[in-house]
């Protein structure tokens, strides 16, 4: 599996994520990432046979919704809802190209 490449990349399109660190193994896959979206860091790896592959959920604050939505789903992301109000926040919810859940709410 080598998702964390992907998952890098993601980031860094759909939300201007700036990649920090990389470290990669013989193999060719990543031992450890880290990304910084406005103020929050991210880390992931692949897995590997010590380290097993694990769910993963994002809960990522924007200021423009609609714009984080509409960038995450041109760069990949499929949509599981619309536009919802739960209790005076604005959320929407996309799924990633990976399968881990990304939900977008205004700050």
């Amino acid at each position: 599996m080598r998702r964390a490449a992907r998952l890098l990349e993601f980031l860094k399109q759909a939300f201007g994520a700036e990649e920090t660190f990389r470290m990669g193994r013989k193999d060719g896959t990543i031992g450890h990432a880290s990304a910084r979206i406005a103020d929050s860091m991210l880390e992931m790896a692949d897995p590997a046979k010590e380290w097993k592959a694990m769910f993963a959920g994002l809960h990522h604050y924007v200021p423009n919704v609609d714009e984080a939505y509409r960038r995450a789903v041109q760069t990949g992301a499929r949509s599981l809802y619309e536009r919802e109000t739960w209790i005076t926040v604005t959320v929407k919810e996309a799924s990633t190209i990976f399968g881990q859940s990304l939900v977008h709410r205004d700050t």
